[in-house]
Formats: structure tokens, sequence, C-alpha cells
């Protein structure tokens, strides 16, 4: 709930704000192209404040909120496909060992986030207005998704790579799809 009314602000703070560098209005947004794809999640985040450091920190913090939501998902509806059809557990121990297994692999698929573009520009009330493009390889999770499975004695003695390819493909074309 929080992180939604964290980009439900965030949202409506872009969209309100205009954006001045040396005295010009910015037509558009920056980096409107910097959109994911097959190879990689992406995402821009926007922060404004009248110190600069805090303004990356907060343009850094929206990128990352942003491409950890695309992460969750996905790795939520991998490892539920794939537990639920490869282990014989109980629903009770599926459902903790997704919500553990999704949290410790966006933990450290947002250790590998990369800054790709960066754009600073001034307000004429002096404030700092930040856009950081951020993006994460879709091959990357999909490997740490496979070692956090292989971390796990009874995963690993039933993981099948070939059936959590298909898995995994499966679930990032739906959430593609949904995005569109």
């Amino acid at each position: 709930m929080k992180k939604t009314i964290f980009m439900l602000s965030a949202i409506a703070m872009l969209g309100f704000s205009a954006c001045k560098n040396s005295g010009m209005t910015l037509r558009k947004e920056p980096f409107n192209d910097f959109v994911s794809d097959k190879e990689y999640f992406r995402a821009v985040g926007v922060g404004t404040n009248d110190v600069d450091r805090m303004a990356d920190k907060i343009s850094r913090t929206d990128a990352q909120l942003k491409i950890s939501e695309f992460v969750k998902i996905l790795i939520s509806n991998v490892f539920e496909d794939y537990l639920k059809t490869n282990l014989n557990s109980s629903k009770n121990e599926t459902n903790g060992n997704i919500d553990n297994k999704t949290q410790s692999v966006t933990d450290e698929i947002l250790k590998n986030l990369i800054v790709k573009k960066r754009e600073v520009y001034t307000l004429k009330n002096g404030d700092f207005k930040i856009y950081t493009a951020m993006e994460v390889s879709k091959n990357e999770l999909k490997e740490e998704i496979k070692k956090s499975i292989s971390n796990e004695s009874k995963m690993r003695n039933e993981f099948d790579e070939e059936r959590f390819n298909q898995r995994f493909d499966d679930a990032l074309k739906r959430f593609s799809e949904k995005q569109k």
C-alpha cells in the first residue's frame, strides 16, 4: 500500500512539475524511449530536491522501486508456476517458499542494477530535478532464480532446467503482454 501511494505521488509530482534547464522548458520528459525490452527491465526515476545529492538519491530510489516491482511480479509468477508443478509440497509451504525466494532474488537483482543515463536540470526556484535511467538484464534474473533454486536441496534434487526455462519464458511473455 505504501509503495502504491509513493508511486502515485511520484507520478503526480512528475506530471505537475515543469522542468527548466538554463531557462528552457522541457518539451518532453527525458528518456521516454528508455523502456523494457526482450533483454532488459528498464525504468526511469525522477527526484526533485534543493540539494542535488538528495535529488539524485530520490531518482535512483524511484527507478529501483519501479524495477523491483517488475522483477517481483515476474519472479513470483515463475516460482509459483515452477514450484506448484514440480514439487510435492503443501500449499502453505509453497507460498512461504515463493515469498522467501522472491524477496531473496529481488534483493540480489537490485544489487546488479546499472545506471545507463542521468540528466540534471535546475528549476526556476533553484531546486534540482534529476532523471536516472537504470536497467537490469533479464538473463541475470533468470540465472539468479536458478541459483536460488540450486541453493535449496529439495528444489535442487527435483530441478528440471528445461522445464524451468519454459516456465520462465512463458511468465516473461505473459508479463510483457500485460505491460503493453
